[in-house]
């Protein structure tokens, strides 16, 4: 069975950072985006940003 992390935080905080690194030392990680509580910006794809 997998790992699964659960990356959250509080805006600029370097989740996206920690998830690069991640991805660096696991390529056959992916990424899921479950919820998010604000509405879609421009230029964001749903499910993927």
């Amino acid at each position: 069975m997998g790992k699964i992390f659960c990356i959250i935080g509080k805006s600029s905080s370097g989740k996206d950072s920690i998830f690069q690194m991640l991805e660096q030392d696991y390529p056959a990680m992916g990424r899921i985006v479950l919820y998010t509580t604000r509405p879609i910006r421009i230029g964001e794809i749903d499910g993927v940003t």
